[in-house]
């Protein structure tokens, strides 16, 4: 056994005393210590730093703009000049409203009290380790050390701030958020009455009603006729407007002498329409007669507003009563059982001229209308049943049309495996070498009113004048008669825009060896004039 046994000691009992080469031993074995217990304060460290770097990127991205900018502008004029108390109370001004859901100032408590937490636990650590015989300076004072420099990093109260910004602009009142550009839109609350007041004094304030092409409309909904533009509205949780679960339909009225122009046949198409759609007539408009009564009445209160207004009657003016089936309000789904009410029903008539007339007629300030050109478009086909139920699921219309304008096209028109359909809001037809009227078959377009009137003439025998002495329905092939350029005449057949001809079609001349456009036109220009003479019920 190494060592000495010294018997002097306190009682009986012999002290041992270690000898040197103990000592030396023990001495190492605390230096081992002491650099094992260093590294391992070093990995813990370097752990808290990373943990707090990835807290600090964390609460950055949280950070909106606005708060940032006035963060870094704090940190640019009074980080070394105001104290942490000032600080946290600047931010407490400066944080935003609900709509950046970002800072709060409870987020500063937390991190005050997560830094007391640690700065206890490396405090008591510190003791530990200088409490320590085999502990080094060198050592502690790497420890001290770090401890200063977390502690300081421990009392910031917000992330790491960005390059400085200008000063932020002035905040508007009713709003906490701090402003930025795309800030600036701030929509007042108000109540009901005064959002409909907003609304009429926009209405008027925009619109003049005397050159207002709106003459009157009637809802359902309120079982009301109504003259002012500004209250032909309807409710937004009608299935017609957020679904399109809806049917139209559309009547030219002549204004001279007030006739209607197939107002039955019209009707009747709209309720072939609801049925396919599943959209019943409300109960207060249970027959064809009721609702014709309503638009009836409907029209005569336009026309008392028109002379009210003072219109003045032209060769050019005409009016139309566009009347709408809807599925009825209640909801957004998709199911009619909401609709508690019933389906709604609107008539609104419109007075058209060459001025305010939008259909696919080219704008012109001239008498005689221009021929269109055409271009076959690539949007896709409504299939059977949509293409024959006239909905207000103008989608693909709308899109027809934009498309060709965006290439310097008139109209646009569908075209199925060389099959030539329809247009967006009109019926194709042609004339070809033997003399016969041609239209595609029904199964396959649009039952058009306006059509079924020019098949109706021909059958009289008023085109033979011109050279039309038969008339059929079938398929029209578009290689056989524009490509192979045997079509005499083609053109567009609509209540909107009546007859127009066709003279170009994708760069393709429609009997350009004809001569002068009154010989190249001259069935279209006949179907034209028997179609404003039926209007007018001669």
């Amino acid at each position: 056994m190494n060592g000495t046994w010294n018997s002097e000691c306190i009682g009986s009992s012999p002290v041992r005393v270690p000898s040197i080469a103990e000592g030396e031993k023990e001495r190492e074995h605390g230096k081992a210590h002491a650099e094992c217990t260093s590294k391992g304060q070093d990995i813990y460290l370097e752990r808290r730093r990373r943990r707090r770097r990835r807290r600090r990127k964390a609460h950055s991205n949280v950070l909106s703009g606005g708060a940032l900018q006035q963060i870094g502008h704090l940190r640019l004029e009074h980080a070394r000049v105001v104290s942490f108390e000032a600080r946290v109370a600047f931010l407490a001004r400066a944080r935003v409203c609900c709509s950046c859901k970002k800072w709060r100032l409870e987020r500063e408590n937390s991190n005050e009290k997560r830094s007391l937490r640690e700065d206890v636990k490396i405090s008591a650590f510190q003791t530990r380790m200088a409490s320590s015989s085999a502990t080094s300076p060198a050592t502690t004072s790497r420890v001290f050390g770090a401890r200063e420099t977390i502690s300081r990093a421990s009392r910031r109260c917000h992330p790491p701030h960005p390059p400085p910004h200008p000063p932020p602009r002035r905040r508007r009142p009713g709003c906490r958020c701090s402003l930025n550009k795309e800030d600036e839109f701030a929509p007042e609350f108000v109540t009901g009455d005064r959002f409909l007041q907003l609304h009429l004094d926009k209405e008027n304030g925009e619109d003049d009603r005397s050159s207002s092409p709106l003459l009157s409309m009637y809802s359902s909904h309120v079982n009301a006729i109504t003259t002012n533009p500004s209250c032909f509205v309807l409710k937004v949780d009608d299935h017609g407007f957020h679904r399109g679960h809806a049917v139209f339909d559309t009547v030219s009225v002549d204004v001279k002498t007030k006739v209607f122009q197939d107002l039955g046949v019209h009707l009747e198409r709209l309720a072939t329409s609801a049925s396919m759609a599943f959209i019943p007539f409300p109960k207060r408009l249970q027959s064809l007669e009721l609702v014709e009564k309503v638009v009836k009445e409907t029209v005569r209160c336009a026309f008392e507003e028109r002379e009210r207004r003072g219109f003045v009657t032209s060769s050019e003016s005409s009016m139309q009563a566009r009347f709408y089936l809807c599925a009825g309000v209640g909801g957004f789904s998709l199911s009619l059982k909401e609709c508690t009410e019933g389906s709604t029903f609107y008539c609104v008539v419109i007075e058209r001229t060459k001025e305010n007339q939008t259909s696919d007629a080219r704008k012109t300030k001239s008498v005689k209308p221009k021929a269109f050109s055409a271009r076959t478009t690539p949007i896709a086909v409504k299939n059977k049943p949509f293409s024959t139920i006239k909905s207000t699921n103008y989608l693909q219309n709308a899109m027809i049309q934009n498309d060709a304008e965006t290439h310097d096209a008139d109209v646009g028109i569908w075209v199925s495996n060389d099959k030539v359909l329809e247009g967006p809001s009109a019926n194709v037809a042609f004339v070809d070498e033997r003399g016969v009227f041609i239209a595609p078959k029904v199964d396959d377009v649009l039952d058009g009113v306006t059509m079924r009137r020019c098949f109706e003439f021909i059958e009289k025998g008023l085109l033979k004048d011109v050279g039309v002495i038969e008339c059929e329905r079938r398929d029209c092939s578009f290689r056989e008669l524009i490509l192979d350029k045997r079509a005499k005449e083609c053109m567009m057949i609509g209540s909107v825009v009546q007859c127009v001809p066709i003279e170009k079609w994708d760069n393709v001349d429609i009997n350009r060896d004809e001569g002068d456009d009154e010989d190249r036109f001259k069935v279209a220009v006949r179907l034209k004039e028997l179609l404003e003479k039926d209007a007018r019920g001669e």
